[in-house]
């Protein structure tokens, strides 16, 4: 039997090695148009949207508290909810595959923040991802924009909105349900299991348990879908 030592030394290795190799090819927002066209059919026949291109949030995986060394600030690291995490973007579709991953920013960082700087987004502005109107569905703490749709704040009772935030509600449920059984597959991403790793390194797990989310996925591996604990739940962050 090899002991959790040997492990753990392994780890940042094979971690390092996947994230380099395998993540571009497992974990890729699709760019031809037959495969974006049924991806918007499948939204539609589930919650009744057309041009959903997925579904899109954070979820926060605990690290444990890094060193302050002039490089890493221990502060950043610590999420609205008081714990050390890395903050990760997730984009998925409906069949629970995660197309986009950003696992680089501290806790601290703003789902919005997030969604700016990342390449995905620049794709969609300059059109070079998109085949005609398409968008994703993400929560209130993201910015209404063309590509990325979220729920209205104010709404009465059976007006249109109301019936556009229940379809946009139901639209963005997947997102949650993939993130829970990312966790389920992969516990060590749970909160109180906590990446006992410097932060580049926990990143480099995060990426390596989503390539590896996305082979059963393509496998028709089967799944387990779990309620999170509430530490474990993507965070609804709403702009005031």
């Amino acid at each position: 039997m090899v002991s959790q030592s040997s492990v753990s030394k392994c780890i940042p290795e094979v971690s390092d090695v996947m994230s380099k190799n395998l993540l571009k090819k497992y974990v890729k927002f699709p760019g031809d148009q037959s495969t974006q066209t049924a991806i918007k059919e499948e939204f539609f026949q589930y919650c009744g949207l057309g041009g959903v291109l997925g579904a899109i949030d954070c979820t926060h995986v605990a690290i444990v508290a890094p060193p302050n060394d002039g490089y890493h600030h221990e502060k950043n690291y610590v999420n609205r909810k008081g714990w050390h995490s890395i903050n990760a973007q997730l984009v998925c579709d409906m069949n629970m595959r995660i197309m986009n991953v950003v696992a680089r920013f501290p806790g601290c960082t703003h789902d919005a923040f997030i969604w700016q700087s990342c390449n995905l987004k620049k794709a969609f502005d300059n059109g070079s991802k998109i085949h005609g109107d398409g968008w994703l569905l993400g929560d209130s703490g993201y910015p209404q924009e063309n590509h990325l749709h979220i729920p209205y704040n104010t709404v009465t009772s059976g007006s249109n909105a109301e019936q556009y935030n229940d379809a946009h509600s139901r639209g963005r449920c997947v997102i949650e349900r993939c993130n829970g059984i990312l966790k389920n597959r992969f516990r060590c991403l749970l909160k109180h299991r906590t990446l006992h790793y410097m932060p580049e390194t926990a990143c480099k797990i995060i990426n390596t348990c989503i390539i590896l989310h996305n082979m059963c996925v393509e496998e028709n591996m089967s799944w387990e879908e779990i309620d999170l604990p509430a530490e474990d739940q993507l965070f609804n962050t709403v702009i005031e």
